[in-house]
């Protein structure tokens, strides 16, 4: 057989084999995926038969895994940009040149991180600093920004830096929040992908709560992160701190700590004075929903001399709207109240003995 016989029945045999995998590919996509997922011969893959309510397209399946790995690392990209690390001041650093080995910080000398809040210096940080004269700021560009003062309130710090156009974070809408998505914790190092598993969690085991204690977070799939750091969706927006024991603190809890400080007053939460029982968290089939005002292992249900009390609210009322919101599972009492600045006045919506009944009350203080 001659040369050129062989090469012509190479070609033929390489043809009809790329032939029939194209044919198989056909038959499988209009036969079986056509059949059982109603995959079209050609063109789009439209999802939305299989998504209740949905209308998911994928045009070209081969790049989605691409785009999604992209949008992470831009997610990231952005949310390191928010970082702040802090740093004790080096005291030999005063008036020696920017190159000497003495004058610099290297990132395993850091004491921890803040994010950036507002593009004008507001950090919020679980980094336990006393005195703001002793430490320095440096953001993700490597500028040094020096201290000017720190806000305490009960576990966190608002530490205020001499800064300009600060990359700040955008907060999540709690109602864009749902089980089953994907948050990213960027950290300083390597970054940890996770999800959420309850817009809902608590940390009580009481099923007693209290209207005045912070008791919504966020849980998450177990994780590798470290207290304080924070949690972003894939939007870029920030969902909230980690606490620890896969639990996030939502960005309500800081932003009512920050509007307190930016209007310079003493941080301070709103306080009602009741403990209650969330219904919606009850296991049988209940037919009014609210929050159940009822005693605590103490054997109170309305604190003596309260705005509660003083508004005439007892044991047994249920309380099923505050200024219309609705008390229910997306919106839990203690969850409102903390929404409200202290001395605002707000109406709330009670039954007593299965009658609708309003009072106004004038919230007070918490420190």
């Amino acid at each position: 057989m001659s040369k050129n016989s062989k090469i012509l029945i190479l070609t033929a045999i390489i043809i009809v084999s790329l032939a029939g995998g194209i044919i198989g590919g056909i038959l499988v996509r209009s036969y079986f995926l056509n059949s059982s997922f109603n995959v079209p011969l050609l063109g789009d893959i439209n999802l939305s038969s299989a998504y209740r309510g949905g209308n998911l397209i994928i045009s070209q399946p081969g790049k989605v895994i691409v785009e999604q790995d992209d949008r992470i690392a831009s997610v990231i990209d952005d949310a390191r940009k928010s970082l702040v690390d802090f740093y004790q001041i080096k005291k030999s650093a005063g008036n020696e040149s920017e190159l000497n080995p003495r004058s610099f910080y290297f990132k395993q000398d850091k004491i921890g991180q803040g994010l950036a809040l507002t593009s004008d210096g507001w950090i919020v940080t679980s980094v336990k600093i006393d005195r703001p004269e002793n430490f320095i700021a440096i953001d993700y560009e490597g500028t040094v920004m020096p201290l000017e003062s720190i806000t305490v309130y009960q576990n966190e710090r608002l530490v205020k830096i001499t800064a300009k156009n600060l990359s700040a974070v955008q907060f999540a809408d709690k109602d864009n929040l749902h089980a089953g998505q994907t948050v990213i914790i960027p950290g300083g190092g390597r970054a940890v992908l996770s999800s959420i598993e309850d817009i809902n969690g608590v940390l009580l085991k009481s099923p007693v709560k209290s209207s005045d204690s912070w008791s919504w977070f966020i849980k998450i799939s177990d994780s590798l992160s470290a207290p304080g750091d924070p949690v972003f969706n894939l939007s870029g927006s920030l969902v909230g701190i980690y606490q620890g024991d896969g639990l996030l603190a939502p960005m309500t809890y800081y932003s009512q700590l920050l509007s307190a400080v930016l209007n310079k007053k003493t941080p301070a939460r709103a306080y009602l004075g009741i403990n209650y029982i969330d219904l919606s968290a009850v296991g049988q089939k209940i037919t009014v929903s609210g929050a159940l005002v009822a005693a605590d292992s103490r054997g109170v249900a309305v604190i003596k001399n309260s705005p509660a009390a003083l508004a005439g609210l007892r044991e047994g009322d249920i309380i099923t709207a505050v200024d219309g919101v609705k008390v229910d599972a997306k919106h839990d009492l203690s969850q409102i109240i903390n929404g409200y600045q202290p001395e605002e006045k707000i109406e709330v919506s009670f039954l007593r003995e299965e009658r609708e009944q309003l009072v106004k009350i004038i919230l007070g203080s918490l420190k």
